[in-house]
């Protein structure tokens, strides 16, 4: 657990967050961040976590999301592809 920057953003195990964090008024997290030991499972990982969030939500169209999730593989390959593209 730690605080890698000034900000709001604190970085610990969902359990120890669970018994420090109180605040009834705003029982939101403003991110979740997932790491996962075996990136071959990470598709797998974002549907099982969004999913999940769209139930919580009370979410039954994926076009009505209010959330986001994102995979930095994900991104990094299709920024390698673009750029790859922009020297051919």
């Amino acid at each position: 657990m730690g605080i890698l920057s000034e900000g709001s953003t604190i970085y610990m195990p969902i359990d120890s967050a669970r018994l420090i964090l109180e605040d009834k008024n705003n029982p939101f997290f403003d991110s979740i961040l997932v790491k996962i030991a075996d990136t071959s499972i990470s598709n797998e990982t974002i549907n099982v976590i969004t999913n999940k969030l769209m139930m919580s939500h009370g979410i039954l169209q994926e076009s009505k999301k209010d959330f986001g999730v994102s995979n930095p593989a994900a991104m990094q390959a299709t920024l390698q592809s673009t750029m790859n593209t922009m020297t051919l």
